[in-house]
């Protein structure tokens, strides 16, 4: 068969590009899949706890009081909004202090991750140990240090005293997935211990019932 001579030299030209170019992407190639494995074997295992809520509409004639319901059925903006709340609560910052609380995860490893860092937690945490040291040196040599009380003094404990730290910690293995049906809510919960995961995943949902029903029978006192 023909070949024309210009598209000839035309694909030799690529083929000797590829050529000088192939040592580069092969370390490249190398790089990207030593990082891969490293960030692959040194990232904890997850594992994966949920509940599944149902969640109903509350009567408006629950605080008992005569005339009262109607008022707090008509002040109702709808379903939709009542469900957005009822997601609200379930990552509200009081519900997960209760649960830190209940379960006393200040104390447990697993939760605050001082039992099995992994190799890049150990790296950051070296890394902000160091910008820690140098920036109270850098404090106290130019006066930051009497400021420091103060700061510290400042600080208040969260509800039920824990701390907005752990709180904060908390929010990052929860996810809160409403299901197809309105009225079904998941609480997932992904953490490097499989126990941890179970109990989170029950407490929380026990906890957010008996939040709900205490928030009702103080309506129905208060109403009274």
């Amino acid at each position: 068969y023909y070949v024309d001579q210009g598209e000839k030299t035309h694909l030799r030209h690529y083929w000797n590009i590829l050529l000088k170019r192939v040592r580069p992407m092969i370390a490249v190639f190398l790089d990207v899949l030593v990082i891969g494995a490293i960030i692959t074997l040194a990232s904890p295992t997850l594992y994966t706890a949920r509940s599944v809520l149902k969640i109903e509409p509350q009567n408006p004639t629950v605080t008992g009081v005569a005339g009262l319901g109607e008022s707090l059925g008509q002040v109702e903006a709808g379903a939709y909004d009542y469900y957005q709340t009822q997601f609200a609560l379930l990552k509200s910052d009081p519900l997960r202090a209760r649960v830190i609380k209940h379960l006393n995860l200040e104390k447990n490893p697993a939760f605050t991750g001082e039992s099995s860092p992994s190799l890049i937690g150990s790296v950051l945490g070296s890394i902000g140990s160091v910008f820690d040291t140098v920036g109270n040196a850098l404090g106290k040599l130019f006066g930051g240090s009497q400021s420091a009380p103060q700061a510290q003094s400042e600080r208040t404990p969260y509800e039920l005293g824990v701390s907005p730290g752990l709180v904060g910690h908390y929010s990052q293995f929860l996810t809160v997935k409403p299901v197809r049906n309105p009225r079904l809510v998941e609480v997932v919960f992904n953490t490097p211990d499989p126990k941890l995961s179970q109990d989170l995943a029950n407490n929380h949902a026990a906890l957010f019932i008996q939040m709900i029903l205490e928030n009702r029978f103080s309506l129905t006192k208060e109403a009274k």
